[in-house]
Formats: structure tokens, sequence, C-alpha cells
């Protein structure tokens, strides 16, 4: 639901659409590759952003993912310009349904920042 008022939010829905596929790779790394459509509200309509990356991973001593990604976004404002960039980062899974992460970004779009540094937190709810 959308939460933020203009001038910070549109203050309409996004919607998106999202395809997982994840493939084996020898040496047991795993290829991850994303692709969807997202329709982001504006503040006059709706603006339909393309989204796509790809990963690899491999988990090591049961419970550390490193991971290397590159991603690609079509520009989510009218003025906007497109993103492409790469990022590495770790996972570490604490427990089955809690996972830690933190990640370093690049993108190689002057109309971007050219760096950022994330962490998140994940939570497996339900089965």
């Amino acid at each position: 639901m959308p939460t933020a008022r203009t001038p910070l939010g549109s203050g309409r829905l996004d919607a998106g659409l999202l395809v997982l596929a994840d493939q084996d790779l020898p040496g047991e790394v795993q290829l991850t590759v994303n692709a969807g459509l997202v329709v982001a509200g504006q503040s006059h309509g709706y603006l339909l952003q393309g989204l796509a990356s790809a990963s690899l991973s491999r988990e090591f001593w049961g419970r550390l993912s490193p991971f290397a990604e590159g991603f690609f976004a079509s520009r989510d404002e009218r003025e906007g310009h497109d993103t492409v960039g790469v990022d590495a980062g770790v996972v570490y899974r604490v427990t089955r349904r809690v996972a830690l992460d933190a990640a370093a970004e690049l993108t190689v779009n002057r109309h971007r920042p050219d760096y950022a540094l994330r962490t998140g937190v994940s939570l497996l709810i339900g089965r």
C-alpha cells in the first residue's frame, strides 16, 4: 500500500511480476536469474519498469554464502535513466528461518550514485 505522500512518494500503488530461475552449476555454485516488470506509480499516472539480474553464489560451512550479481533496471521516473550495475556481498543464515546479508554495490550509470552499501534481514514465514 502506498505510504509516502508526495513529494516523497507518488501516493499510488506499485505492482509487479517477477520470475525467478535457479540452476546448480559445477563446484556447488548456484546461478539465480530474475526478470520482471513493475508498474510504478508516478505523480501523473504510471510507468512500466523492466528489471533483470543474474547472480552466482556458493554456500560455505553450511551457513555462509558469498555472492556476485549483475543487474539492470529501466528508468523508474519519466525523466529518469536506466541503471546497470554489479554488487557483491555475503548472506549468513542464522537459523533456518532467519538470514542476515551485507553487500556493496557499484552502478555504471553517471545519473545515479556510484556506490551503495546495504544490509538486511530476511525472515521465512510459514512452513
